[in-house]
């Protein structure tokens, strides 16, 4: 998904005000310092080609941090603990944060981007944690940023290629983050959040 496309998708986003619910989270608060404001939308596929089937054990969270230094986005993927061992992920993934303009408009302020390896070479990458019967995965940050005095908020932009979570048994199925299987894109954007 090119810039242009992705602009356009997220000022729809901004302006018809579209919004996950949030789940109950099995997320601690943010250990990063200052203060937060989270979101924690589930995903998660699992099937064969066309058959795939939305299961939810997948959950994110997706936050805007403040402190001293200005603000930043993080984003930390967290997998169920069952007889599969769902303890390895491989993805490319993008985060960027914006700054929401008083028209509705959106500028980019930060973007950073995270390969956990290859699906096609099986490259992986192992959660960092375990607690409370999930599996905990490297977090992703953008810098802070500061904004211009013009800003009212900031929305957090995700967006994940080929992203799934594996299990220790090969001939198990995955988790794919898209509805489109291990080779899909899975998209989330938050509205303009006014705080922290």
């Amino acid at each position: 998904m090119n810039r242009r496309v992705m602009s356009g998708v997220l000022s729809g986003i901004l302006c018809l005000g579209i919004f996950a619910a949030a789940p109950a989270a099995a997320f601690p608060v943010p250990v990063d310092g200052g203060n937060s404001h989270c979101t924690y939308p589930n995903t998660g596929w699992q099937g064969w080609y066309a058959n795939y089937t939305y299961v939810g054990s997948l959950e994110w969270q997706i936050c805007l941090l403040k402190d001293n230094s200005g603000r930043k986005a993080k984003i930390q993927l967290t997998s169920p603990v069952d007889d599969e061992h769902f303890d390895h992920w491989t993805a490319t993934v993008y985060l960027d944060l914006y700054a929401c303009g008083p028209k509705g408009d959106a500028v980019l302020r930060e973007h950073t981007r995270y390969d956990t390896g290859s699906p096609a070479t099986q490259n992986r990458e192992d959660a960092i944690s375990q607690a409370g019967g999930r599996y905990y995965f490297q977090p992703i940050k953008t810098d802070y940023t500061t904004a211009p005095s013009s800003t009212y908020g900031f929305s957090i932009v995700l967006t994940v290629y080929q992203g799934s979570v594996l299990p220790d048994a090969v001939l198990s199925r995955s988790l794919n983050m898209s509805k489109d299987g291990p080779q899909g894109t899975y998209f989330f954007g938050t509205n303009c959040w006014t705080t922290p």
